[in-house]
């Protein structure tokens, strides 16, 4: 395998002080042979959320690229339209800010499937 990333997490939050910490740490925390990203997208928080998030970048930001966007765009498709020139990876994949991952395995276990079927283009979950 090589050493580039192969999946974006784009993490698009504003005002989400109360969950970007256990989104983040969700992400930081997969456990996979697979390389990736984490492209956080702030739009423009008026709370804690930047600080908080600042605050996780000093222990962890390997593999963390941070944007605030210049203004609030208040939708995914603005905010993240912004900075599509920083994904120069084979897959993506998009969580909100006031959302986590419950399962370790949940990068691993998509990314092998993706690569063992490479006629699915995109996976999904019931919420």
């Amino acid at each position: 395998m090589n050493n580039a990333e192969l999946l974006t997490y784009i993490v698009i939050t504003y005002n989400h002080e109360e969950y970007i910490e256990k989104c983040l740490y969700s992400l930081i925390n997969q456990t996979t042979k697979f390389k990736y990203k984490i492209l956080i997208i702030d739009d423009h928080s008026l709370d804690n959320t930047q600080q908080i998030i600042k605050s996780i970048l000093k222990n962890n930001n390997n593999n963390i690229n941070y944007f605030r966007t210049k203004k609030n765009y208040g939708n995914f498709r603005g905010a993240a339209s912004e900075y599509a020139d920083e994904i120069k990876t084979e897959f993506i994949a998009f969580i909100e800010g006031d959302d986590y991952i419950v399962s370790n395995n949940k990068i691993e276990t998509q990314l092998k499937y993706m690569l063992s079927n490479p006629e699915i283009v995109g996976t999904y979950h019931s919420t």
